[in-house]
């Protein structure tokens, strides 16, 4: 299972993406600075409020949830 956090760093994305991460699902979690990923965390950087940029990252994979914050 793979899930986007849109806007995923704050208090309650950083909580939900440990608990993904308990439970083995990879997360992907976009970010406006870059980040080292961290067993099933994984950061894409660049801004989730950027149509373009949200476009491509909706394109390119496959997402069986996407959450926003």
């Amino acid at each position: 299972m793979k899930i986007l956090l849109l806007g995923g760093t704050g208090v309650i994305g950083s909580y939900l993406a440990r608990k993904y991460a308990d439970l083995g699902i990879e997360t992907y979690i976009t970010s406006r600075r870059e980040r080292d990923s961290n067993g099933s965390i994984h950061y894409i950087k660049g801004n989730a409020m950027d149509q373009n940029f949200l476009y491509q990252v909706c394109k390119l994979q496959h997402w069986d949830a996407i959450v926003d914050f």
